[in-house]
């Protein structure tokens, strides 16, 4: 009886211990996620990150970007481009002023500012939009 519950004790002290390693060495493996809002499966996203870049810029409806219509997810369409300001909105100089044009062809708040000095986005704002280009507004 004695060599059954040694023979038993050590089994279970073996997988014990092959469970505790591979718990830790999976815990400490990249998983490779990345915390973002992406958009839905039927939409390209477009990488910006070559301007010689060959393929062809996706492009999108006012009904695809009225999809992204919220604090956590914003696009916005801007002269003719789609722009996904989502991670800009808590950045933005003007505050919560970018929510307005979230989900929506945000041309005029862009060169109006109603709710700032009533004159267009300077240059420098212009610059910083393009980091978040993903694509053209369908016509």
């Amino acid at each position: 009886m004695t060599k059954k519950i040694v023979i038993g004790g050590g089994i279970i002290l073996v997988l014990v211990v092959l469970g505790v390693i591979l718990a830790t060495s999976q815990s400490l493996q990249p998983t490779g996620e990345v915390s973002s809002i992406q958009p839905p499966q039927n939409e390209a996203v477009v990488s910006t990150s070559s301007a010689s870049s060959a393929a062809p810029a996706a492009s999108y409806t006012l009904a695809d970007v009225a999809r992204h219509a919220t604090q956590f997810d914003c696009w916005m369409a801007i002269e003719g481009k789609v722009y996904d300001v989502t991670s800009y909105v808590g950045k933005h100089p003007g505050g919560k002023a970018i929510l307005r044009g979230c989900g929506k062809d945000a041309t005029v708040l862009f060169n109006t500012r109603p709710d700032g000095p009533g004159t267009p986005h300077p240059p420098e704002a212009r610059q910083i939009l393009q980091q978040f280009y993903v694509g053209n507004l369908k016509s």
